[in-house]
């Protein structure tokens, strides 16, 4: 990954290294590991251990509401188990049209984000 000031950042699924040396930032654990799981969303919304309660749903258009969902994770699966995600899916073709989310990881709290 290449950030618009000028760092570059690997991570090979286990470590992550940022050019130059002293370029450490706050949200590199974040930028380097968060974008993967966006991009796979389709593919891990089914994964074991995720879970599924439907809320109100999403008013999209003047005739049409989305399908909304809050997806949560068991004990021990994923990165920061306490994080949830809202899903918003296109009732009309059946495709995931948007999502949101929370961060509880380094002891951000989610009853704010409620």
């Amino acid at each position: 990954m290449l950030k618009n000031n000028g760092t570059s950042m690997l991570f090979d699924g286990q470590d992550i290294w940022l050019q130059p040396e002293d370029s450490l930032y706050e949200g590199a654990r974040f930028d380097a590991l968060t974008w993967s799981y966006f991009f796979m969303t389709p593919f891990k919304l089914n994964e074991p251990g995720t879970y599924h309660s439907a809320v109100q749903s999403l008013p999209y258009t003047e005739n049409q509401a989305l399908k909304t969902n809050k997806m949560t994770f068991g004990e021990n699966v994923g990165d920061a188990p306490d994080d949830w995600y809202m899903i918003y899916q296109n009732s009309e073709i059946d495709l995931l049209e948007a999502m949101s989310y929370i961060v509880t990881f380094d002891n951000r709290n989610a009853e704010k984000a409620a």
